[in-house]
């Protein structure tokens, strides 16, 4: 029945369904066929529009495409060894290469790794918003995930860099932790003493969303070290082994954090200052030194707010809020807690935006107004 169909198509349409059957994943966009294929954007398009009318392709949705497992197993036994290795790799690079553009406009205040020229034929995807770069990492998910073990170790680290933020935010803790495990291997095969020391850093945070709180902490610690020389970066390391913390440890988190905001000091690092920043403020709430707590969130916000930086407002915000609470002033934090919960929904974190929404229940609930706490509860 395939090779019936296979039969009425053009020459060109035949040849990227065979190097269809190569996609690591079952949906590829209009520019991950270009790049496979290594035709323009325009030519692509027309030669997925005969595979769709010859129902060897759907297109699920304007500009991606689906294919059966049936019929891509069928099309990767029509691959031929000469060109499958390299359609493969452009559309890693593809895939790698565009991840590095989302991660970018995710999470403007990372640092963006260094990136190899695409290889000829590649469609890099310009992204240039945290709303399309949210859409296209969420939508590629899947296909990342399983492209990472095939690519080479740039292209594998450059996708692990690029999940990070977002499988963190969204709560794909599981993958978050895939994702960096082998990133993590694949810097081990390269000569990148930073974007090692980077991704230790985010494997220990999927460790430790996933409950393995010692491995998250040796995963930090060799980061430390990898970091030698490097002010910064052993100030980032300090400022998650301080979120490792348990609730009875504050005053050693508060140690950490007052030691890598000295770090971030010394070598000019606004974001990293605003991070141990927050950082201080929340410590203090969790004290019970509400005074000191508001201090440090005043100080903070207005850099967040400089690098317009959504979730560093929604932290600050949420840290406000726990300090009014609890020194009872009870509309302040309502109006703390509900902007904080609005921040973490523009940038895209469910399970703080969960939170949030549960200490305004317990604020309305403290101001004695059950009707507006179940609501906030049922939010959450």
């Amino acid at each position: 029945m395939f090779s019936h169909s296979c039969k009425a198509l053009s020459p060109q349409a035949l040849r990227l369904f065979r190097l269809l059957g190569l996609m690591p994943g079952s949906g590829i966009s209009l520019a991950g066929a270009a790049s496979l294929a290594g035709l323009g954007l325009s030519e692509t398009r027309a030669l997925l529009a005969e595979l769709a009318r010859a129902n060897l392709l759907d297109e699920s949705e304007p500009g991606r495409f689906t294919c059966h497992d049936l019929l891509r197993d069928y099309a990767a036994e029509l691959a031929g060894d000469d060109e499958r290795d390299e359609a493969l790799h452009r559309l890693l690079d593809h895939l790698a290469l565009t991840s590095v553009e989302a991660g970018v406009a995710f999470t403007p205040t990372r640092h963006r790794p260094h990136t190899p020229e695409p290889a000829a034929g590649v469609v890099v995807t310009p992204i240039s918003t945290y709303e399309e770069a949210l859409a296209w990492l969420m939508t590629e998910h899947p296909t990342l995930m399983s492209a990472m073990p095939h690519g080479t170790p740039t292209q594998t680290w450059l996708m692990g860099w690029s999940l990070a933020d977002v499988l963190d935010r969204q709560a794909h803790y599981r993958d978050l932790l895939t994702s960096q495990q082998l990133a993590v291997a694949a810097l081990e095969q390269l000569d990148d003493t930073d974007g090692l020391g980077r991704t230790l850093i985010n494997l220990g945070r999927g460790l430790a969303r996933t409950g393995r709180l010692d491995e998250a902490t040796a995963a930090l610690e060799r980061a430390f070290d990898v970091y030698e020389g490097n002010p910064a970066g052993q100030a980032g390391v300090l400022l998650n082994i301080a979120m490792l913390c348990p609730d009875d440890r504050i005053a050693e988190a508060m140690e950490h954090t007052r030691r890598g905001l000295a770090l971030f000091e010394e070598c000019g690092d606004q974001y990293g200052q605003a991070n141990a920043l927050t950082g201080l403020a929340w410590g203090h709430g969790k004290l019970g030194e509400y005074a000191m707590a508001i201090d440090y969130a005043q100080r903070v916000m207005p850099m967040w707010q400089a690098m317009g930086h959504v979730l560093g407002q929604g932290e600050t915000w949420d840290n406000l809020g726990t300090a009014y609470l609890g020194l009872g002033e009870h509309a302040k934090a309502v109006e703390a807690f509900t902007r904080s919960a609005e921040h973490f929904r523009l940038g895209g974190d469910r399970s703080l935006e969960a939170d949030a929404y549960e200490e305004l229940g317990d604020t309305h609930a403290a101001a004695g107004d059950t009707e507006l706490a179940r609501e906030a509860w049922q939010t959450s």
